[in-house]
């Protein structure tokens, strides 16, 4: 679960902010164009970014929220906490969170 959470985590860090880009009308998550896209994500079994089933990772989950939020100066408008929580089999739930500002 802990490896299925930093790697879900790195790749909604890697994407830019929100009013950054412009969505795609492509498969998966690859046509995801901020940070906020995540914002909702359910996975009952675990996927790529271009949508495929994970082979081995069937009776995993995870889920994503995205939400405003101020800190340290920085305003709502320019702050966002990202959670991503992974369960499997066992249906213990791994949790991993992070703050991101615009700079």
């Amino acid at each position: 679960s802990l490896a299925i959470a930093q790697s879900l985590l790195r790749e909604i860090e890697l994407q830019p902010l929100p009013g950054d880009a412009t969505a795609g009308a492509t498969p998966g998550r690859t046509g995801y164009a901020s940070i906020t896209d995540y914002h909702g994500l359910t996975m009952n079994g675990i996927t790529d970014v271009e949508g495929a089933a994970v082979p081995g990772l069937e009776a995993y989950g995870a889920s994503v929220s995205v939400t405003p939020m101020a800190l340290a100066g920085v305003p709502a408008t320019d702050g966002w906490w990202i959670t991503v929580s992974v369960s499997g089999p066992d249906n213990q739930a791994t949790v991993l969170a992070t703050w991101r500002a615009r700079r």
